[in-house]
């Protein structure tokens, strides 16, 4: 989805109807099995990849009433993925700087007694 946060309606059938999010120019959609759950148990929160390099975090709700429906919410998980990998790059430096100093204090701190 090209959006950060993308919202969409879809009918019965999961086919959408109004969505804010584009994957390759259209509306995405979501495997069948998604809704059939969704149906059943009136939410459904899963990620999904429709393609290498997309990742998506989505919940569907189904919609009660007269023309029924799900609505569906979707955001990448790019943002998260890259705070993931800064977060691993920032404790190794961390860790790195702790061993350093740990390795310098123990230098300076044990000195081997005069014989």
């Amino acid at each position: 989805m090209s959006a950060s946060c993308a919202a969409r309606l879809a009918e019965d059938a999961g086919r959408p109807v109004v969505s804010s999010g584009t994957l390759d120019g259209k509306p995405p959609t979501l495997p069948r099995g998604v809704f059939v759950h969704t149906a059943k148990a009136g939410e459904d929160r899963v990620t999904w990849q429709p393609r290498p390099g997309v990742r998506q975090a989505v919940v569907v709700r189904r919609i009660e009433g007269s023309s029924g429906g799900f609505a569906v919410a979707g955001r990448s998980l790019r943002e998260v993925e890259n705070r993931v990998s800064d977060l691993d790059a920032e404790v190794g430096i961390a860790l790195v700087f702790t061993l350093v100093v740990t390795f310098a204090a123990a230098l300076v701190l044990v000195r081997p007694e005069p014989s």
